[in-house]
């Protein structure tokens, strides 16, 4: 695969690599459950309906931006993060997948990842994660990959290495 990374490819891949966070889920889920929460606490209470509803305007509010705002202004500040990190961020990439394990080639660098150091890969309508050891992911944007005719190749290849730990979607060009 080679391809330079475009801006839209490295939002879709930090917004998958944020959402499948545990602690993100868990996050969403609280503000989703606090308002409901919070309007029944005031209505044992003994409150009408709509002064608990008014009295937890603030809760109300504060969850609807949490569920809104939070994982698009994480996404803002890790893209900010990593373009300051590297500024080169969108040279053209060079990635082969092989037996021995995955190459990735750019201008600045050249990396050999084992296959035994690739822990697991997952897949998203726009990208495919492939985690390498605590912290790391190489993404693959799936436009690039349907582009070049090789989706259906690359899923093959990482189920075969990664067995059960390849979360990949099935048939073809999706």
């Amino acid at each position: 695969l080679v391809y330079p990374v475009s801006d839209a490819d490295q939002r879709a891949a930090i917004r998958a690599i944020v959402m499948a966070e545990p602690q993100v889920r868990w996050i969403r889920l609280a503000m989703f459950a606090l308002p409901f929460v919070m309007i029944a606490w005031s209505l044992s209470s003994g409150w009408s309906p709509g002064v608990a509803i008014f009295r937890n305007l603030f809760w109300i509010v504060f969850a609807l931006l949490g569920l809104f705002a939070y994982v698009p202004l994480t996404v803002r500040s890790t893209v900010k993060a990593m373009r300051r990190a590297d500024p080169e961020w969108d040279r053209e990439q060079v990635v082969s997948l092989g037996d021995d394990g995955i190459r990735l080639e750019s201008t600045a660098e050249k990396t050999d990842i084992p296959w035994g150091s690739v822990r697991r890969a997952s897949e998203t309508a726009d990208v495919v994660l492939i985690h390498i050891g605590a912290g790391r992911v190489l993404y693959l944007p799936k436009r690039i990959v349907n582009s070049q005719a090789n989706l259906a190749a690359l899923r093959h290849l990482l189920r075969a290495r990664l067995g059960p730990n390849a979360k990949l979607r099935e048939g073809g060009a999706g």
